[in-house]
């Protein structure tokens, strides 16, 4: 990383950033469009795939580690689908141009690393995961032990009582490797890192920029949240338009999450030709 300049940007710059990938996307909104419902068809053709063979296996495979080994593999090809993302907002940024089948660049160039990538990002969420149980049991076993002399039950009603908080507190702690990785694939895909490399880059990146980064989730994270909780109310009296929105997350988020990368790396990240240019 020593070739790049990671440069620290003010608190409110996720806004600015949240605008320019809306121009992005506004600038060929119906290839976009197309590109999203390539993506949810990749996907669920995948999934549908996959499925269809662990049913030819018949009892071979548990349904637990079918569904388990399904959402690994969908996890790995996800990240070759993002570079391509990041890929198409390249293109459209500076050539102004964007081909619908871009979206597989990413399984073209820099397949290997983006597939090692992912797997090391899988691997950080499962330690997050494993330290988020411990945690949480070593809380549960105080609790019990301290409120046990006052009265045998009153530990599991605490426990039960502050469910809703460890329930926050464990989406804000499983986020965190999220954020380690948020630009990592930018730096595989348009600085030509290796996986680890772009991992100890996307940490550096939120090191210095520890407050915009966050407020741009938070400012992005929130109405959508608030959204997909609409949709499932809505949803639930038409069944079958669940399937629509299901297909409006994996098609429109990935693209926004891409052009924000995108933007945000470009503000971020210098390159020496790129310090070279501008003095």
């Amino acid at each position: 990383m020593n070739d790049l300049t990671i440069h620290k940007t003010r608190f409110y710059a996720g806004f600015s950033w949240l605008a320019e990938a809306v121009r992005l996307l506004a600038k060929n909104p119906l290839i976009w469009l197309l590109m999203a419902i390539v993506l949810c068809c990749t996907i669920f053709v995948f999934y549908g795939v996959f499925a269809l063979s662990v049913t030819l296996l018949g009892s071979e495979v548990s349904y637990y580690t079918a569904i388990g080994l399904g959402l690994a593999v969908l996890w790995i090809l996800c990240f070759p689908l993002f570079g391509g993302l990041l890929l198409s907002a390249e293109a459209l940024d500076k050539d102004n141009h964007l081909p619908i089948l871009t979206i597989y660049a990413g399984f073209r160039y820099k397949f290997r690393d983006l597939a090692i990538l992912s797997v090391c990002a899988l691997l950080l969420l499962a330690l997050f995961s494993l330290l988020w149980a411990i945690a949480i049991r070593a809380v549960a076993i105080l609790l019990i032990a301290y409120f046990a002399p006052m009265h045998p039950l009153l530990g599991y009603v605490m426990l039960e009582g502050l469910s809703p908080w460890f329930a926050a507190v464990s989406v804000i702690f499983h986020l965190i490797p999220f954020a380690v990785i948020w630009f990592a694939p930018a730096l595989v895909v348009l600085n030509d890192k290796t996986p680890l490399a772009a991992i100890r880059g996307s940490l550096r990146i939120l090191r210095r920029n520890w407050l915009s980064l966050p407020l741009l989730w938070l400012t992005l994270g929130l109405p959508i949240i608030f959204l997909g909780w609409k949709w499932k109310q809505f949803a639930r009296h038409m069944p079958d338009m669940m399937l629509t929105f299901l297909g409006c997350y994996i098609g429109l988020l990935p693209i926004l999450c891409a052009l924000l990368v995108y933007v945000g790396h470009r503000h971020i990240v210098a390159t020496q030709e790129d310090e070279e240019e501008y003095d």
